[in-house]
């Protein structure tokens, strides 16, 4: 008896052990597919403030890389001005004379631009990434100009090359 309980065992392992034939499955191809737009982000800030004018040159800049851009296009980017008065003139808030200078813009390392209602170019990469710099104005003010408070809208435009 003992003898069969080890055969049937011996028996059974073995069945165990053996090779069982499998059905294959079957099998397919899916195609994966994913689109990226173009990414360009510009951040400026709420505002800049001259000092307290005075005949002559006047300068006032943004935080040193409160300017950003972000963009993801191979060819680069092209940063724009524009202000909201035709001849690029800050006006009096009381008066609304104009100094009688325009107001010069810079972006970065580039030279000044004087701002009108049509775009001008003040930072320009010819490759995708990030940047950060400073916005820079100078302001000429004459002793003709008569005492108020000025202000203009600058509007900075990001363009994929």
């Amino acid at each position: 008896m003992k003898r069969l309980i080890i055969s049937l065992a011996v028996a059974l392992m073995m069945v165990a052990v053996m090779a069982v034939p499998v059905m294959a499955a079957e099998t397919g191809d899916t195609s994966v597919e994913g689109t990226l737009g173009a990414v360009l982000e510009v951040t400026v800030p709420a505002s800049i403030t001259f000092a307290t004018f005075e005949v002559g040159e006047m300068t006032a800049a943004s935080e040193a890389d409160a300017l950003k851009i972000t963009c993801n296009n191979p060819s680069g980017w092209d940063l724009k001005v524009k202000s909201n008065n035709e001849n690029g003139k800050m006006k009096g808030d009381s008066t609304a004379i104009e100094l009688g200078a325009v107001l010069l813009v810079s972006a970065g390392d580039l030279t000044d631009v004087t701002v009108t209602t049509a775009e001008q170019v003040v930072q320009t990469s010819p490759v995708p990434g990030e940047w950060s710099g400073q916005i820079s104005l100078k302001q000429t003010v004459a002793v003709t100009d008569p005492a108020d408070t000025y202000r203009i809208t600058l509007t900075f435009t990001g363009y994929a090359k």
